[in-house]
């Protein structure tokens, strides 16, 4: 597609991106602005930084297939790159294997002391904090997953209209060479 036509695929992400953003800003803004750590113990600041993600439409054709045989074309991405709280706690839960009691050897630059630290049930609060403040009840994705779920089925009839329409744009321009 984009050897016979190199504007196709600039017009198959921008209409995307208008079709499908204003979806995706919405679960955005389903994640509460106000951090849901509140009091938690154990915590080096007090505070866990928390801050509203911003959604954006990542596009990418040509992206190979996955070892499932697919490829998503179309992505979504809810970040807030300031402040992190909410990606950690999105992804908290995700760990596929038991965690080490210690964590690995480290020096701090200009010194040549080697620290190792114990690793401790922070990681774990958090996790149990987030399951309990969220109306979800996923592994992980505690705040935006389940209201992008709620979407999904909307984005993916967006994504095949526009699919549609693309077609037949590309299909009648290669008609006319």
């Amino acid at each position: 597609m984009k050897e016979a036509d190199p504007e196709s695929v600039a017009r198959m992400r921008a209409d995307f991106r208008t079709r499908i953003g204003p979806v995706a800003r919405t679960v955005a803004n389903q994640v509460p602005s106000e951090s849901p750590f509140i009091g938690m113990q154990k915590n080096i600041t007090g505070r866990v930084q928390w801050g509203k993600p911003s959604a954006r439409v990542s596009v990418a054709p040509s992206k190979k297939t996955n070892r499932l045989g697919f490829s998503s074309i179309v992505t979504v991405v809810l970040e807030n790159k300031k402040k992190l709280g909410f990606s950690y706690t999105e992804n908290a839960g995700t760990r596929r294997r038991p965690k080490k009691p210690m964590a690995r050897e480290y020096t701090r630059a200009g010194d040549s002391k080697v620290t190792r630290r114990a690793n401790t049930t922070q990681g774990d609060a958090l996790i149990l904090k987030a399951k309990r403040e969220s109306s979800f009840n996923f592994k992980a994705g505690h705040f935006a997953y389940g209201h992008f779920l709620r979407l999904r089925p909307v984005m993916l009839k967006m994504a095949q209209k526009s699919m549609v329409k693309l077609g037949k744009k590309f299909s009648v321009r290669l008609g006319r060479r």
